[in-house]
């Protein structure tokens, strides 16, 4: 409830201050560890697609609706990919030459388009979205 991150107890001294500063700049730090277990869990069997209902004869389709990924510039593409990845604010901003605040606006506007709230459902997204690959 309002958390911006999640670390273990046996998490290095080194992930603490990194998860710190992460979040006294505004953004949000799962512990790597934990990536694998929420692709996993996500990935889990129990999570199968449901299958649509079939149309009856003289039915209209409806206009599909954008895509949510139609939504988002390249470089918001690119912010939410790496964010997914579990690269920090600050690693994303080295890698891409930005100011970390300019990564901040990106990584805020990208949630807000597809009306995301937390890094879990952002990971989730990615994976839903073949925009990372799930690890074994």
């Amino acid at each position: 409830m309002g958390a911006a991150g999640y670390l273990v107890k046996k998490a290095a001294p080194a992930d603490l201050c990194a998860a710190v500063r992460t979040i006294a700049h505004g953004g949000a730090f799962l512990y790597p560890g934990l990536a694998k277990s929420l692709i996993r869990a996500y990935l889990a069997p129990s999570n199968t697609a449901t299958v649509a209902p079939e149309r009856k004869s003289g039915e209209t389709k409806s206009p599909s609706p954008i895509p949510p990924l139609d939504i988002l510039t390249p470089r918001e593409m690119e912010v939410l990919k790496m964010v997914a990845e579990g690269y920090t604010n600050q690693e994303i901003a080295d890698r891409l030459v930005l100011s970390i605040k300019t990564v901040q606006a990106h990584r805020a506007n990208v949630m807000e388009k597809l009306g995301l709230h937390d890094i879990t459902q952002l990971v989730r997204f990615a994976l839903l979205h073949r925009l990372i690959p799930p690890e074994p």
